[in-house]
């Protein structure tokens, strides 16, 4: 029998090439438009529930409100315009309210409580949130508000409500496709944890405010969870603000408490690992999104100017701003300020409308981008903007903000998903003037075409998927990758060009470039099997693009371009097939493989450590896809005796080695400062498509399209092959190493909320 040595030698010859996928985590979210917004949560998202209750904790009576002005017809269902308080804790429209007007639905989500609202009204969106409540019901006891458990109870109601109301389908189809907004926990730390004495539930049991918030975050999890049960599939979940920095907890000398903040960003990343998770695990279409309400805000404090916004410290109500609210901010309260459009809070806890429309504005152009669909009907945002549909002058944003903070300019929003750019994720894009890649086969766009090497794929069928119709340009698989998807989904062109590709020019690259080779890898030596461009190589097509690009646009423009671009790079795969295990290079006999594995990450620390000294700031960085799965490691399963399974040898080796690159990210992105860097979890989400390609729909998760799928990659993977699929999209796998265009289409979208969640955009 051949030993595994000679048939990977054998598979050397076939010029066989390997890939790192980029996966989704989680399915794609359901299809179709938001159909209503659904909220939970506490006063940062309640929009008149507690005028309901019996308790203290309640904002119906001025001067809150008092800028809430909306003309005649806006679909205001009740209690709202006209400068009257709805019991939202704000001088005007909540975060949820502009997303739901961002969406084509009504401009406030009304209150759940609310008698005067009916169910035709609600079909469209519902609040359930309670000003005081938190995800420890204890918390929401110390007020006499609603818990969670009752806010799902009444959620529980309402779909019983609307069944009977629009029928068994037309429910679950709004269900469905609502969009559900989870927003608290703050109180839990505030107003129970650290109120020594009011202390209550399950914040007595906890020693440290950290371990109460891991408490938290399992209550958060089972929540979504929950929803889920209920048919929600669109859900995002919202972070802590920098707690610290609220009116009410800042010193005497006005200065953040940082241990606040310290644990509002301890939690916020619990809650990304939780989401990450939920997404890994929960099916049927869901997607949860991380709310990232702390990066919103610490930009308005850090920089309120380019927000219009003049005072960040103090509440504009009440005579000192800074312990007012509730009832303490009152008609007669004086001092309260004139102009609430220049503060960032309204009261010494909660943002004034202008902050809450940041806020929305934030969300939209990045993770809520993801639930951005067609929406035919919705009113112009422009008119909002422009002053058209408010009384006062202050809510018009300052020329700064309108060129930053671009949400409501966009709508009609007018999108699909990674086929054309969402409306959003274009305006986000103006922020990212260009996708810059470095790396393998997994995103060469073509470079290999103008070198001498036999790796190349410029030739048919490759290609023929291509937008525009059938066109070979040298990238591995059946149509774009994911650099082309990404940079279409930022507002750039759809397809990044090659830098070698001598049909472009600097105009060209100053919006997107690829340095891309495939067949080469972290270590040098990698490239040189298949006489391609080493990693070293592309670093100095790199200094020579900059070099271009100074020429082109001028240093300041081009440094401001490199800062600003996102760096994709995708390596390492070939490392292991091509090198190590290949006994091509003499790597297998230098090192063990964690030896070589410690080897790999260093070669990756310095490649990082050169380009962010050459001005890269937005990276990210793709771990290893279980290799052992590939089509061709399962034919040489296959032909060493086995059933055709993955090599669990090799997806060992990528789940060590991923484990000692994300550390070393870690390290890297708190030591070279400004660097904004992601590393892109890619292991468990391929697991996923492999293991539940149904929910994908996937046919084939085990061979390529091309040819018989089992060995074929290059030359061998050609217009007269037989064999080949009609239908790619059914496939993981376009050749026995490359995915198809819809799995690329995957990697894109995984890579973008990853970045999103992380602050790389």
């Amino acid at each position: 029998m051949c030993s595994r040595h000679d048939l990977l030698l054998v598979a050397a010859t076939l010029l066989q090439m390997f890939v790192v996928l980029l996966l989704l985590s989680g399915e794609p979210a359901a299809a179709g438009k938001v159909t209503a917004i659904i909220v939970f949560g506490d006063s940062t998202v309640d929009t008149g529930n507690n005028n309901y209750l019996s308790t203290l904790v309640r904002s119906d009576f001025a001067p809150y409100g008092r800028d809430l002005h909306l003309a005649a017809g806006d679909g205001v269902a009740s209690g709202g315009g006209n400068g009257r308080p709805t019991g939202r804790f704000s001088n005007g429209r909540l975060a949820v309210d502009f997303i739901s007007e961002a969406f084509g639905l009504p401009p406030l989500v009304p209150a759940y409580l609310d008698p005067s609202v009916n169910i035709s009204s609600l079909a469209t969106g519902a609040c359930f949130a309670s000003a005081g409540a938190g995800y420890d019901n204890a918390t929401s006891d110390l007020f006499s508000v609603l818990p969670l458990w009752k806010e799902l109870d009444y959620f529980k109601e309402y779909v019983a409500r609307l069944t009977t109301f629009s029928g068994d389908d037309m429910a679950a189809k709004t269900i469905s496709e609502a969009l559900y907004i989870v927003s608290m926990g703050t109180n839990d730390f505030l107003e129970n944890y650290y109120a020594t004495v009011a202390r209550r539930g399950h914040a007595t049991e906890f020693a440290t405010a950290t371990s109460y918030g891991d408490y938290l975050l399992t209550v958060a999890d089972k929540f979504v969870r929950d929803l889920h049960a209920l048919g929600a599939r669109k859900v995002d979940l919202n972070g802590l603000p920098p707690m610290g920095c609220l009116p009410l907890e800042r010193t005497t000398s006005g200065a953040c408490t940082e241990e606040y903040n310290a644990v509002a960003e301890r939690f916020n990343s619990g809650l990304v690992d939780a989401i990450s998770k939920l997404n890994g695990e929960l099916g049927d279409g869901a997607r949860i999104v991380y709310g990232d309400v702390y990066s919103a805000l610490a930009a308005v404090l850090a920089d309120p100017a380019a927000y219009g916004v003049e005072n960040v410290k103090a509440g504009c109500c009440g005579v000192t701003g800074v312990f007012e609210m509730g009832y303490m901010c009152g008609a007669r309260s004086p001092l309260t300020c004139a102009d609430a459009s220049k503060f960032a809070f309204w009261d010494a806890i909660h943002p004034t409308e202008r902050l809450h429309r940041v806020i929305a504005d934030a969300k939209i152009n990045t993770t809520l981008h993801v639930f951005i669909l067609i929406v035919e009907d919705a009113t112009p945002f422009t008119s909002i903007y422009s002053g058209n549909k408010t009384t006062q002058s202050d809510n018009r944003l300052p020329p700064s903000m309108a060129s930053s903070q671009p949400l409501l300019l966009l709508v009609p929003l007018v999108a699909i998903i990674m086929t054309s750019p969402p409306a959003a994720a274009v305006a986000a894009g103006r922020s990212v003037p260009a996708v810059i890649v470095f790396g393998d086969s997994t995103v060469d766009t073509g470079n290999n075409n103008a070198i001498g090497t036999p790796l190349r794929s410029d030739f048919p069928p490759y290609g023929r998927d291509m937008p525009g119709g059938a066109r070979a340009t040298g990238r591995f698989g059946n149509g774009r990758l994911p650099p082309d998807f990404i940079s279409q989904s930022l507002g750039l062109p759809p397809l990044v060009p090659a830098y070698l590709d001598p049909a472009y020019g600097i105009a060209d690259f100053a919006r997107g470039v690829c340095f891309a080779s495939a067949g080469t890898g972290l270590d040098n030596a990698t490239a040189a099997v298949l006489s391609v461009i080493p990693l070293w190589k592309e670093v100095e097509y790199y200094r020579e693009y900059q070099r271009r690009l100074h020429t082109h646009v001028g240093a300041t423009s081009a440094r401001r371009i490199v800062r600003d671009a996102l760096h994709v790079v995708s390596i390492g795969t070939n490392d292991f097939l091509e090198n190590y295990y290949m006994l091509t290079t003499g790597r297998f006999a230098q090192f063990t493989i964690s030896e070589y594995q410690d080897f790999l990450v260093a070669a990756a620390r310095d490649f990082l450590t050169v380009i962010h000294r050459l001005g890269a700031r937005r990276v990210t960085f793709a771990g290893l896809s279980p290799m052992g799965c590939l089509p061709l490691e399962r034919t040489t399963d296959m032909i060493l005796g086995g059933d055709g399974g993955c090599i669990e040898e090799y997806n060992k080796v990528a789940r060590d080695y991923n484990e000692k690159m994300e550390a070393m990210v870690m390290l890297l992105r708190a030591k070279l400062p400004r660097l904004k860097l992601a590393f892109i979890p890619v292991y468990d989400n391929m697991v996923n498509f492999i293991t539940n390609p149904e929910k994908f729909g996937l046919e084939n998760v085990e061979e390529g399209c091309c040819a018989t799928g089992r060995f074929e990659m290059g030359f061998m993977c050609n217009d007269v092959a037989p064999l080949t699929c009609d239908d790619a999209d059914k496939y993981l796998f376009w050749d026995a190493f490359h995915p198809t265009e819809k799995i690329n289409r995957f990697m894109a979208q995984h890579t973008l909320d990853i970045c999103y969640q992380q602050g790389v955009l």
